[in-house]
Order: C-alpha cells, then structure tokens, then sequence
C-alpha cells in the first residue's frame, strides 16, 4: 500500500505507524504490538521530532536571527525618532490652539453701516417730507434743513430697528 509523501515530519511519522499498524492487523489478524518494537518507534518519533524542531531565536549564533535582531533594532529607532517628532507636533499644535483661544474675537460693529443705512434713508424720506410738511414755509433753507433733520430721524430709527432685529437672530 503506497502512500502519497507527506512533507509534515510529526504527520509523516503517524502515517507510516498507521500503515504499519495496518499492515500487522491485516497479517495477523489481531491488535497486538510487540513492546520492544513499540519503543523502538517511541524513540524514532522523538529523534524525528527533534531534527525537524526549529533551534531557538539567537541572533548571536544563526545570521538570519542576527539579521532579523538588526531590522527590528532599526525600525524601534526609526519609531522612537517618528514618536518624538510627532510629540514636538503635537506640543505646537496645542501651543498654537491656546495661543487662539486667548486672543480676543473681533467685533463685529455695524456702526458703519448704520450710519449709510441711516443716510440712504434719509435721502429717500427728505424730498417728500418737505413737499408735504415745509414747502408752505418762508425760508427754503430751514424747509430743506427740518426736512433732512425729519428724514434722518426717521432713517436712523428704520436703520436701528433692522439691525437690532438681525442682531437678536
């Protein structure tokens, strides 16, 4: 009876004693071994196990260990050296964020734009204010004057009244 090879030692081992079991089974007809020759397979599995055992990790005595101890070496190194860079990042960046949050937030005045609102309106009220209210008065100039005097007023009350409506959305 041929067996495939089994590349496995410790599988290549329990095959032949199987086969070999077989063997005797079918030839004798019993289930019986023969104790002296059991000790003598005993002895051939451990020699076995042990020349295809892997020798232990050192890098003092197996070059490929050695190498291996030198790689691992260089990227711990290469690590640590990434590790500090990212801490000196990372000590900025937090240096930076508290140096952002001390800084005052700008103020958002509409002062300017107030006083334009306030001026456009009283462009567009002005004309109309002194043809209904001063056109019957003497002096053109103090009509015109009461009349931008009313429509800045009335400008600068709109205006306020807009802005403090935006403001408190």
């Amino acid at each position: 009876m041929k067996h495939p090879t089994i590349e496995i030692p410790i599988i290549a081992l329990g095959a032949e004693v199987v086969t070999e079991t077989t063997q005797r089974v079918l030839k004798s007809g019993t289930v019986q071994c023969d104790v002296e020759e059991l000790a003598a397979l005993k002895r051939a599995a451990s020699g076995r196990v042990q020349a295809a055992a892997l020798a232990p990790y050192d890098p003092t005595r197996c070059h490929s260990d050695g190498e291996l101890d030198r790689q691992i070496r260089s990227v711990i190194e290469i690590t640590n050296r990434l590790s500090g860079r990212r801490e000196v990042l990372e000590t900025r960046l937090i240096s930076a964020r508290e140096q952002t949050g001390i800084l005052p937030e700008p103020r958002r005045s509409l002062n300017g734009l107030r006083a334009a609102a306030s001026g456009v309106f009283t462009l567009c009220f002005a004309p109309p204010i002194y043809t209904v209210f001063f056109a019957d008065l003497d002096d053109p100039v103090l009509a015109w004057a009461l009349a931008l005097i009313t429509g800045l007023c009335a400008g600068a009350f709109l205006t306020l009244l807009i802005s403090n409506h935006e403001e408190e959305e």
